[in-house]
Protein backbone atom coordinates (compact mmCIF):
# COMPACT_ATOMS: atom_id res chain seq x y z
CA UNK A 1 0.00 0.00 0.00
CA UNK A 2 1.47 3.36 -1.07
CA UNK A 3 1.81 5.97 1.62
CA UNK A 4 0.43 9.37 0.65
CA UNK A 5 2.51 12.39 1.46
CA UNK A 6 1.16 15.04 3.80
CA UNK A 7 0.57 18.39 2.12
CA UNK A 8 3.19 21.10 2.53
CA UNK A 9 1.73 23.99 4.54
CA UNK A 10 3.55 27.34 4.44
CA UNK A 11 2.84 30.65 6.16
CA UNK A 12 4.50 33.63 4.49
CA UNK A 13 5.63 36.92 5.97
CA UNK A 14 6.78 40.20 4.43
CA UNK A 15 10.17 40.14 2.76
CA UNK A 16 12.40 42.83 4.18
CA UNK A 17 14.91 42.38 1.35
CA UNK A 18 12.24 42.83 -1.32
CA UNK A 19 10.86 45.98 0.31
CA UNK A 20 14.31 47.54 0.75
CA UNK A 21 15.27 46.64 -2.81
CA UNK A 22 12.02 48.05 -4.20
CA UNK A 23 12.43 51.34 -2.33
CA UNK A 24 16.06 51.65 -3.51
CA UNK A 25 15.10 50.85 -7.11
CA UNK A 26 12.20 53.31 -7.07
CA UNK A 27 14.39 56.04 -5.58
CA UNK A 28 17.07 55.43 -8.21
CA UNK A 29 14.51 55.45 -11.03
CA UNK A 30 12.86 58.64 -9.81
CA UNK A 31 16.27 60.25 -9.33
CA UNK A 32 17.27 59.29 -12.87
CA UNK A 33 14.04 60.73 -14.27
CA UNK A 34 14.47 63.99 -12.37
CA UNK A 35 18.16 64.37 -13.22
CA UNK A 36 17.84 63.41 -16.90
CA UNK A 37 16.83 66.92 -18.00
CA UNK A 38 13.85 65.53 -19.89
CA UNK A 39 11.29 67.81 -21.53
CA UNK A 40 8.50 68.97 -19.24
CA UNK A 41 5.97 66.97 -21.26
CA UNK A 42 7.82 63.71 -20.56
CA UNK A 43 9.34 63.97 -17.06
CA UNK A 44 6.15 64.20 -14.91
CA UNK A 45 4.31 61.33 -16.68
CA UNK A 46 7.43 59.18 -16.47
CA UNK A 47 7.85 59.96 -12.77
CA UNK A 48 4.17 59.13 -12.22
CA UNK A 49 4.63 55.85 -14.08
CA UNK A 50 7.58 54.92 -11.83
CA UNK A 51 5.56 55.77 -8.72
CA UNK A 52 2.54 53.75 -9.87
CA UNK A 53 4.69 50.75 -10.86
CA UNK A 54 6.32 50.86 -7.42
CA UNK A 55 2.92 51.02 -5.71
CA UNK A 56 1.67 48.06 -7.76
CA UNK A 57 4.73 45.97 -6.87
CA UNK A 58 4.39 46.94 -3.19
CA UNK A 59 0.69 45.95 -3.11
CA UNK A 60 1.37 42.70 -4.94
CA UNK A 61 4.04 41.84 -2.39
CA UNK A 62 1.74 42.81 0.49
CA UNK A 63 -0.79 40.24 -0.77
CA UNK A 64 1.82 37.47 -1.00
CA UNK A 65 3.37 38.44 2.34
CA UNK A 66 0.40 37.20 4.36
CA UNK A 67 -0.52 33.93 2.68
CA UNK A 68 -1.20 30.49 4.01
CA UNK A 69 -0.27 28.06 1.24
CA UNK A 70 -1.03 24.34 1.13
CA UNK A 71 0.68 22.32 -1.62
CA UNK A 72 -0.50 18.73 -2.08
CA UNK A 73 1.63 15.97 -3.57
CA UNK A 74 -0.69 15.92 -6.60
CA UNK A 75 0.16 19.56 -7.40
CA UNK A 76 -2.98 21.23 -6.03
CA UNK A 77 -2.25 24.53 -4.32
CA UNK A 78 -4.72 26.14 -1.91
CA UNK A 79 -4.19 29.57 -0.38
CA UNK A 80 -5.81 31.97 2.03
CA UNK A 81 -4.79 35.62 2.18
CA UNK A 82 -4.83 37.96 5.19
CA UNK A 83 -8.37 39.12 4.38
CA UNK A 84 -9.60 35.52 4.52
CA UNK A 85 -10.14 35.18 0.76
CA UNK A 86 -9.38 31.67 -0.43
CA UNK A 87 -8.36 30.24 -3.75
CA UNK A 88 -7.04 27.10 -5.28
CA UNK A 89 -5.50 25.84 -8.46
CA UNK A 90 -3.08 23.39 -9.94
CA UNK A 91 0.62 24.19 -9.84
CA UNK A 92 1.41 24.54 -13.54
CA UNK A 93 5.08 25.42 -13.27
CA UNK A 94 7.72 26.67 -10.90
CA UNK A 95 11.05 28.39 -11.20
CA UNK A 96 13.80 28.65 -8.61
CA UNK A 97 16.46 31.27 -9.14
CA UNK A 98 18.67 32.18 -6.21
CA UNK A 99 16.52 33.55 -3.37
CA UNK A 100 13.30 33.52 -5.44
CA UNK A 101 10.72 30.83 -6.10
CA UNK A 102 8.04 31.69 -8.64
CA UNK A 103 4.92 29.55 -8.78
CA UNK A 104 2.48 29.65 -11.67
CA UNK A 105 -0.95 28.37 -10.70
CA UNK A 106 -3.90 27.65 -12.98
CA UNK A 107 -7.21 28.21 -11.23
CA UNK A 108 -10.29 26.10 -12.15
CA UNK A 109 -11.70 29.13 -14.00
CA UNK A 110 -8.67 29.05 -16.31
CA UNK A 111 -7.14 32.19 -14.80
CA UNK A 112 -3.39 32.09 -14.19
CA UNK A 113 -1.92 33.42 -10.97
CA UNK A 114 1.76 33.92 -10.26
CA UNK A 115 3.06 33.82 -6.72
CA UNK A 116 6.60 34.99 -5.95
CA UNK A 117 8.18 33.77 -2.74
CA UNK A 118 11.44 35.31 -1.60
CA UNK A 119 13.67 33.32 0.74
CA UNK A 120 13.09 35.65 3.70
CA UNK A 121 9.30 35.26 3.38
CA UNK A 122 9.60 31.79 4.95
CA UNK A 123 11.53 30.42 7.88
CA UNK A 124 14.57 28.29 7.02
CA UNK A 125 12.82 24.96 7.53
CA UNK A 126 9.80 25.96 5.42
CA UNK A 127 12.12 27.21 2.64
CA UNK A 128 13.97 23.88 2.64
CA UNK A 129 10.73 21.88 2.60
CA UNK A 130 9.46 23.97 -0.33
CA UNK A 131 12.71 23.35 -2.24
CA UNK A 132 12.42 19.60 -1.65
CA UNK A 133 8.74 19.51 -2.65
CA UNK A 134 9.44 21.37 -5.90
CA UNK A 135 12.48 19.22 -6.69
CA UNK A 136 10.40 16.04 -6.25
CA UNK A 137 7.64 17.32 -8.48
CA UNK A 138 8.01 15.93 -11.99
CA UNK A 139 7.37 18.74 -14.43
CA UNK A 140 8.67 19.73 -17.82
CA UNK A 141 7.70 23.31 -16.99
CA UNK A 142 10.16 23.88 -14.17
CA UNK A 143 13.37 25.85 -14.21
CA UNK A 144 15.82 25.30 -11.41
CA UNK A 145 18.94 27.35 -10.95
CA UNK A 146 21.41 25.13 -9.14
CA UNK A 147 23.85 27.96 -8.45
Amino acid sequence: MARSEAPLVLETRASRGFRLGLVALAAAALGAVLMADLPLAIAPPLALFVALATLRAWRSHAWAAALRLRLSADGMLDWRDAAGAEGQGRLASSARVGPLVALEVREPSGKQRRIALWRDMLDADAWRRLQVALARRPSADSYNDRA
